[in-house]
């Protein structure tokens, strides 16, 4: 066999299989990436779950501390007046009930038997023989916990109540949870979420009743052992798969086991993920099971993208192989190994891998367009792994987001019972819980700008003016008097396909940093024009403008220069404006100020698009 034969065939014996290699790793690391993100949502919805009970729990506990300092509660409960008890308790209970879904309102006698529900006047005398009361006698202190009553769960918090030393009785509050599906669902971006109880904790003709009370179908009868007490709403494609997901027995059996990812579902074109997780009562028994249906189409459609590219790639590298062994018959085999050393760097994850050559001709091209596909992967690479940063930034912002905002609930509701309190304490003491209230204020800006990010929404688009969007945006920004505003808004812009409430947010936040850009005096222009497929809007400051170290990453999440900011504005005008398929562009030189161009598609090309 003639020696250029022998190099050939044994070059691609080599690079042939390390191609391969190469696309069943990619393959292999995408299933990979599919299961942890997976295993990772439903760690966080489970997580979530437990910070809304504990939050909600803080919330019943401050409540009964404040009707344990009542003395006229006290006094009532002591001369057993139930109807006096019961008229003087409603506006407390409608208050608490429209401000903390408090559904619940109990006074139990020391021996457990129940003496007045403020939520239901005629039912008393019976005997509660809940765990949490029995907690809470055991404790005497509060105890708290989800339990289960004749047809829905509620979170209780009970509380014992004295006068001196002498046990005058207990208090209860209660929440029904159904809620916490509804904020799971908003927090997780729109997964569906069901609550299913086992049958043996349920009273049957009370559950029909209540069905029949509510407007609800009986659905009883739909399952064998178990029964959907609670779901969220889904549209047509959601409904068929919660069909499969929510109302099957085994699925139910086996999450009460331990188990809890279960099975992918495809409906319509779209890739669902149905999971679970234990439901526990107050006294950690399994008592049923909380699904979720987790939309994976778009994660799954990225990683088929990335998949394409990866197959793509691993052809047009099994082609260079081939034209390479073709070529060497007539050239010599030292820039091929350069190429073999650097598919294997590929294999191995080395994406900066590049061929060094000084050939010229088809060898020199050869590596150039090695080195160019290396280029294209990495930066393929490169925003995926940005993608997913994005990702675990927004979950992070959420979960800070809710476990502050509980704390700063209480606080503030602890400041508002003090103000209400206090009226005619001295000037000191009233100037520190106005202080005490604006920074609760405050933070719960913060928050707002953290749960807005986590929870960045696809935009609602209609033909609008953009001159009337910038116009609308302005008024609600404040102008400091040593600042001049000019604006150069052009009266023939073509209409663009927009959200106006999140183009609206992307121009107050430019504006609002502008300002901030310009403490002592500038001028702020706002001007508009057509550049080729866009309208591009300019908005100019003369403030202190941005280094060029820090504007390569102003609109990465987190990064800020301001001593009270948290990084997440231009963030989130970046996302907005990515949502949009739009531009946005920034120069700014130091000391002289900044530029932003914000370049929206026309409506016409992205209805064609």
């Amino acid at each position: 066999m003639k020696i250029r034969s022998k190099l050939g065939i044994g070059f691609l014996a080599v690079v042939v299989p390390l191609i391969i290699s190469f696309y069943m790793v990619m393959l292999y690391s995408q299933s990979k990436s599919f299961n942890v993100t997976l295993e990772e949502r439903v760690n966080y919805t489970s997580k979530i779950f437990n910070e809304l009970e504990d939050g909600d729990s803080m919330i019943l506990s401050a409540a009964l501390e404040v009707i344990a300092q009542s003395p006229t509660f006290k006094k009532i409960f002591l001369e057993k007046d139930r109807e006096k008890l019961y008229n003087y308790g409603q506006p407390l209970f409608q208050s608490l009930k429209k401000q903390f879904g408090i559904t619940h309102f109990y006074f139990i006698l020391p021996d457990g038997h129940n003496f007045v529900r403020l939520h239901n006047k005629e039912l008393y005398g019976d005997l509660i023989d809940r765990i949490t009361l029995e907690k809470a006698k055991d404790t005497k202190a509060i105890a708290t916990g989800i339990e289960l009553g004749k047809t829905a769960f509620a979170l209780r918090a009970v509380m014992p109540f004295y006068d001196n030393d002498k046990l005058v009785g207990y208090v209860e509050l209660g929440q029904e949870i159904d809620h916490f599906l509804e904020t799971l669902k908003n927090i997780t971006d729109g997964d569906e979420y069901a609550i299913l109880v086992d049958k043996k904790y349920l009273d049957r003709e009370k559950w029909s009743i209540s069905r029949a009370i509510t407007g609800l179908r009986d659905n009883w009868d739909d399952t064998k052992d178990h029964v959907i007490v609670s779901r969220t709403t889904e549209e047509a494609a959601e409904k068929e798969a919660a069909a499969t997901c929510f109302a099957s027995e085994n699925n139910a059996h086996r999450v009460e086991k331990g188990e809890v990812i279960l099975h992918k579902l495809k409906v319509k074109n779209r890739t669902f993920a149905c999971a679970g997780i234990p439901l526990k009562d107050a006294g950690d028994r399994a008592v049923g099971a909380i699904f979720s249906l987790i939309d994976m189409t778009t994660h799954l459609a990225v990683a088929r993208n990335a998949n394409k590219t990866v197959l793509s790639i691993a052809i047009i590298l099994f082609v260079v192989a081939l034209g390479v062994s073709l070529f060497l018959s007539l050239s010599f085999s030292r820039p091929i190994s350069k190429l073999r050393d650097a598919v294997v760097e590929i294999t191995k994850g080395n994406l900066s891998s590049k061929v060094e050559t000084t050939s010229s001709g088809e060898i020199g091209e050869l590596a150039d367009a090695f080195n160019e596909m290396t280029f294209k992967l990495g930066n393929a690479q490169e925003k995926l792994v940005r993608s997913e940063k994005l990702a675990a930034v927004g979950q992070l912002a959420s979960s800070i987001g809710h476990e502050l905002r509980n704390p700063l609930g209480v606080i503030g509701n602890s400041a508002y019972f003090l103000n209400m309190k206090l009226k005619d304490a001295d000037e000191k003491i009233l100037k520190h819980i106005d202080i005490l209230q604006r920074e609760v204020n405050r933070s719960n800006a913060i928050i707002t700008d953290l749960l807005d990010f986590s929870r960045a929404s696809k935009p609602t688009t209609e033909v609008v003016e953009l001159k009337l969007v910038i116009e609308d945006a302005l008024v609600g920004v404040e102008l400091p008097e040593n600042v001049t505003l000019e604006t150069r808004l052009d009266e023939n812009l073509p209409p663009v396909l927009i959200d106006p409430g999140q183009i609206r947010q992307v121009f107050q936040n430019l504006i609002y940093n502008a300002l901030q850009a310009m403490p002592d005096e500038g001028r702020l222009e706002i001007t508009t024009a057509v550049t080729n497929d866009f309208v591009e809007t300019k908005i100019k400051d003369t403030g202190e403008g941005i280094s060029e170290e820090n504007i390569k990453k102003i609109f990465e999440p987190l990064f800020t220069t301001k001593a009270k900011g948290i990084g997440l504005g231009l963030a989130i005008v970046k996302g907005i404006i990515d949502m949009h398929k739009g531009l946005i562009e920034v120069t700014s030189e130091a000391g002289k100020g900044t530029t932003f161009t914000v370049k929206l598609p026309l409506s016409s090309r992205k209805e064609n698009a």
